[in-house]
């Protein structure tokens, strides 16, 4: 796994900055006014590209704290682990008069599994939203329209994400978790982080 998270990291972005590229490029003209017009507050001086470049460094800060686990998840709960991927963490039996007990992990089957597995995929946003809002603003800022179209994927997906983990639960399918996990988290999310990145260099370049 270890190997891995630089591919976790670089590919996603890559997309993220293709998808970037494809809403900065035929608009530059425009946006590069807009950011003109960003750096003239205070005559330039408060020099507002950093600003964007610290958002971008938030958000590689929330993929890494959230990515991190992930070196001992594979350890714990191997791909093909099913719903007890939804735990994050396991537990132990308390007792005082020894001997190994059972691990205590979520429960996975009927309602209670499907409560449990809504409650996982609300707390993945809460993990993930934060370092994303700074970057919704500031490069929304620039990519308004754009902008709006891609909070509005996000929401989407995000909706998906948790009615299918919630009532499919893991795996691959319209009705799993890993479809709309793939356009919000890899998709959605990178293309503004990287939105952000953009807007900070030029921002930079034109002051």
């Amino acid at each position: 796994m270890a190997k891995q998270l630089p591919v976790f990291f670089l590919m996603p972005r890559l997309i993220g900055t293709a998808i970037a590229m494809a809403i900065y490029w035929p608009g530059r003209a425009t946006y590069d006014q807009r950011m003109s017009s960003i750096n003239g507050i205070a005559n330039g001086d408060l020099e507002l590209g950093y600003v964007y470049l610290a958002a971008g460094v938030l958000s590689i800060l929330g993929w890494f704290l959230n990515s991190y686990p992930m070196l001992y998840k594979s350890a714990v709960m191997p791909g093909n682990a099913g719903n007890l991927r939804a735990n994050m963490q396991i537990y132990k039996v308390n007792t005082q008069k020894g001997g190994r007990m059972p691990a205590v992990v979520l429960e996975d089957e009927g309602a209670v599994g499907q409560y449990n597995r809504a409650n996982r995929a609300l707390f993945h946003f809460v993990e993930n939203v934060a370092p994303l809002l700074p970057c919704i603003f500031l490069a929304g800022l620039i990519f308004s329209k754009a902008m709006l179209a891609l909070v509005v994927v996000y929401a989407v997906a995000r909706v998906w994400y948790q009615v299918a983990y919630s009532t499919g639960g893991y795996g691959m399918g319209l009705c799993k978790h890993a479809l709309p996990f793939f356009v919000h988290t890899i998709f959605v999310a990178n293309t503004i982080e990287m939105l952000t990145w953009i807007a900070g260099v030029r921002l930079l370049q034109l002051q």
